[in-house]
């Protein structure tokens, strides 16, 4: 057993919101897409779903659905106490803010309004704001993508464990020590008595708040086996990574595919061509010349024109590979929305042109390019050790939700081999009105089908593990009365004589609870690149917290001993604070142990194809997520059938 550090962490900085208004944004925007056949629609786009904040008032945040070009503050009117009003008018009036540009449009957020029950549906309440006075929160797109000013944004939201202990620790004894004084008035002290300052408030009311973490028990999981090809296995390195160089489970060869670049990029092609078949014959996949395909329309209409003309040469090509250049990298989401549509659907890669030419070394670029396009033909890369006492005939399920600019899709993911390395993954567009638990246990029966057609219907699993992931605190209950009730429901009237055993577990990533190892120079520690010495130490016996090792799992002191719950660190990291994961089954008749589900747990960490090492939570969930946002991000459609079974989405 180790000893860990723990304590409620509030994270250094919040969302950050940028002091530029949102006319400089629009006039940004308008330059960039000086060029484009529909600036309205491309600004549409840019602002749809973005959080914004209003320079005056109470500064309320809010989500814009749409931008108006019709409407302006002279032209847009409301009723107040004085009588209908104009913006400009009403801004000079209420808050003493001149509006400098009269034609720009208005953004609308549309208020929701929840009737009484028993009343009426929802109602609707449009609320215009003026671009000029209101500013984006959070970082945008082009900020997150420079380097260095993330570099110093990360000095104060990516505190080392001792850096973070350190900060709260201080903040607690103020806290502790805070003599609140105030104004003398007539009849009263000039200063509050002790037993009105917040420390004494908190102890008659049975509170203290100690301003050093608490110690409590953890335990570190076996570590995991990975199989490669010809019945090789390793181990991972003490960070939970394992990243090798031979012959993968299952290398499937690439003889016909097609390579889709602009007319100046040939050169950077070819070189791509010979570098992507030399990181091939490490994994054992044999790679041959593509189609090379020349277009000189960087659109997607231009790509688009030519995969359809390669097409006619070669139907049905195992992979379309597209080097997009710089201004056509927007252009992603209509290749691919197409291309997931067509009948037969097609695979494709893309692969930006700006990261083949600045690389000093494409191979590790390439390594990672072919083993994704073998995951995408559904080619095993590696295996995990499953514990034993997992039956063969078992199916492993991840849900999860995306939301995005407007867009909600829930991913729905399942096994349907024994090694848990095949995976049918589903997707539903959910609506507002949308009612969830009908759509799991519809979703679910597909799966059990699906899975039963893959063994040549030979047997349906007998027991079903569901990772369900987006799911708050306050949310469980009616998970648990709405979804799992729903898949019984389900099964007792399409497959009346079908009662698989079932475990249902809830996984949530917002945790605010962290916990640290105190280094005693045992075991390897991993820090990764820092950014500096550790500072601000209060203690000499604090300098030496690190994060847990991978495969840390805490199932007392920190959870409650009512529920079947644990805290899991399947995951290094390398920079910052590690944030654990909370796994509460609400539903178990699996007849598994608590601690051969939490090795089950830490071990499907390991099988996601995208990362050679463990992420944060289960496999199931990070495909099922990853489909999802794909949809809310960039193609908002259903795939083809086909596709279904093939994880085009990677």
């Amino acid at each position: 057993f180790f000893f860990f550090f723990f304590f409620q962490a509030e994270d250094g900085i919040r969302d950050v919101e940028r002091s530029r208004g949102l006319g400089d944004v629009y006039k940004r925007q308008e330059l960039k897409e000086n060029g484009s056949r529909n600036l309205q629609a491309d600004v549409k786009e840019y602002f749809k779903g973005r959080s914004v904040i209003a320079w005056y008032g109470n500064k309320r945040n809010y989500i814009i659905d749409d931008v108006d070009f019709n409407l302006n503050p002279d032209t847009h009117s409301f009723a107040t106490p004085e009588g209908m009003m104009n913006i400009t008018t009403y801004m000079l009036k209420k808050y003493q803010i001149k509006i400098k540009h009269r034609n720009q449009p208005l953004l609308l957020h549309k208020k929701r309004i929840r009737g009484v029950v028993g009343s009426g549906p929802e109602s609707e309440e449009k609320i215009y704001l003026v671009p000029e006075v209101c500013g984006l929160t959070g970082l945008p797109d082009e900020m997150r993508s420079n380097f260095q000013a993330m570099k110093q944004i990360a000095v104060h939201t990516k505190l080392t464990p001792d850096q973070r202990t350190d900060k709260m620790s201080k903040l607690l004894k103020l806290f502790n020590s805070m003599n609140i004084s105030r104004e003398r008035r007539e009849g009263q002290p000039p200063n509050r008595p002790p037993e009105d300052q917040p420390a004494e408030i908190l102890k008659r009311w049975g509170f203290e708040i100690l301003p050093d973490p608490i110690q409590v028990r953890g335990r570190k999981l076996p570590p995991v086996t990975v199989g490669l090809g010809g019945d090789q296995t390793i181990k991972p390195q003490g960070n939970g990574q394992f990243f090798f160089k031979q012959r993968i489970v299952t290398p499937l060869n690439l003889d016909k595919w097609i390579l889709v670049y602009d007319n100046r990029s040939y050169s950077t092609a070819e070189k791509f061509v010979d570098v992507l078949y030399n990181a091939s014959n490490t994994f054992g996949i044999k790679v041959d010349y593509p189609e090379y395909v020349e277009t000189h329309n960087v659109r997607a209409e231009g790509y688009i024109d030519a995969i359809q003309h390669a097409v006619k040469k070669i139907s049905e090509p195992q992979i379309i590979l597209c080097i997009l250049p710089r201004n056509a990298v927007n252009e992603y989401p209509k290749i691919k929305r197409w291309a997931i549509t067509q009948d037969p659907p097609h695979l494709t890669q893309m692969v930006k042109f700006d990261t083949l030419e600045r690389a000093k070394n494409m191979m590790p670029i390439c390594s990672k390019i072919i083993l994704q396009i073998n995951a995408k033909r559904n080619g095993d890369l590696w295996r995990i050790g499953i514990p034993k006492e997992v039956p063969k005939k078992t199916m492993m399920v991840g849900i999860d939700i995306s939301r995005e600019k407007g867009f909600t899709y829930l991913g729905f993911s399942s096994s349907y081999n024994p090694v848990f390395t095949k995976y049918y993954t589903q997707l539903m567009k959910l609506e507002e009105k949308t009612e969830i638990s009908g759509t799991v246990g519809s979703l679910l029966c597909n799966a059990v089908m699906r899975f039963y057609e893959e063994t040549s219907k030979r047997f349906f699993p007998e027991l079903i593990i569901i990772y369900r992931d987006g799911v708050g605190d306050s949310q469980k209950h009616e998970v648990f009365c709405s979804e799992v009730e729903s898949i019984f429901r389900v099964f007792a009237d399409k497959l009346e004589n079908y009662k698989p055993k079932l475990l249902f577990a809830i996984i949530n990533k917002k945790v605010h609870t962290r916990f640290f190892r105190k280094n005693t120079g045992g075991g390897e520690t991993f820090s990764g690149r820092g950014r500096g010495s550790r500072r601000g130490l209060a203690e000499e016996s604090r300098q030496d917290l690190v994060n847990p090792d991978p495969g840390t799992v805490i199932h007392e002191d920190l959870v409650d001993d009512n529920l079947y719950e644990f805290l899991i660190m399947p995951q290094h990291v390398n920079e910052g604070t590690g944030t654990p994961v909370r796994v509460h089954v609400i539903y178990d008749t699996s007849g598994l142990s608590l601690t051969v589900f939490e090795e089950l747990t830490n071990a499907l960490c390991y099988g996601y194809d995208n990362w050679q090492g463990a992420i944060r939570v289960p496999a199931p969930c990070k495909y099922a997520f990853t489909h999802a946002r794909l949809a809310t991000r960039y193609t908002r459609t259903k795939p083809h059938a086909q596709l279904l079974s093939q994880k085009y989405f990677l």
